[in-house]
């Protein structure tokens, strides 16, 4: 789970040579493979910084110690994991309704 602090960074997969940006994110946003994250699985996604970028990685493990320490960061987590699937379903129908010129 990454916190961006400065900087773009693109989230995205190949198909052969092809590469199919799936996100891009930017100061005070969070990047990571999610199913990756949560599953501790190799992720086929690829994430890579495309400008010069500062950022705040936070493993499962420091995670879920973190979680287990405080109820107020316990919550704090739920709060950004209920936001981030409201962005996810925000970013799915923009795939559907926008061109990818209008997305980005």
């Amino acid at each position: 789970m990454n916190f961006i602090s400065k900087g773009l960074i693109r989230k995205y997969y190949k198909t052969g040579e092809e590469e199919h940006i799936v996100q891009i994110s930017r100061e005070g946003h969070l990047i990571s493979a999610q199913e990756s994250f949560y599953t501790r699985t190799p992720s086929e996604y690829f994430v890579e910084a495309i400008e010069p970028s500062t950022v705040i990685s936070l493993t499962f493990d420091d995670m879920e110690r973190l979680f287990a320490s405080s109820h107020s960061f316990e919550r704090l987590g739920r709060l950004v994991t209920v936001h981030t699937m409201v962005l996810k379903d925000k970013w799915q129908t923009s795939l559907i309704m926008q061109s990818p010129r209008d997305r980005f």
